[in-house]
């Protein structure tokens, strides 16, 4: 069932962390493109899709995964947290 978004606003400068599945890896660490609000019930994250396109295909946005993370400001991203942002 797809999800009904009631409102969609940008997101400047938010980001959602969750932990790496290896231990030793850094941070998990998307930029949210938008906030979205889902049947006018709750807030969501939007970030672009990380797969691969077909030929034609248009970038879209997706929730966040569904693992236990948090959203955070740019402001309150560690260093490490800012170049695994980087690198996406």
């Amino acid at each position: 069932m797809d999800m009904v978004y009631t409102q969609i606003s940008p997101a400047t400068d938010w980001f959602f962390r969750h932990d790496n599945p290896n231990p030793k890896g850094p941070p998990i660490v998307y930029p949210l493109a938008a906030w979205a609000v889902v049947e006018g019930k709750r807030i969501v994250g939007l970030i672009a899709a990380d797969l691969p396109l077909d030929q034609g295909a248009t970038q879209a946005l997706h929730q966040v995964p569904p693992v236990p993370g948090v959203y955070l400001h740019v402001s309150q991203l560690t260093d490490q947290e800012q170049a695994s942002a980087k690198s996406r």
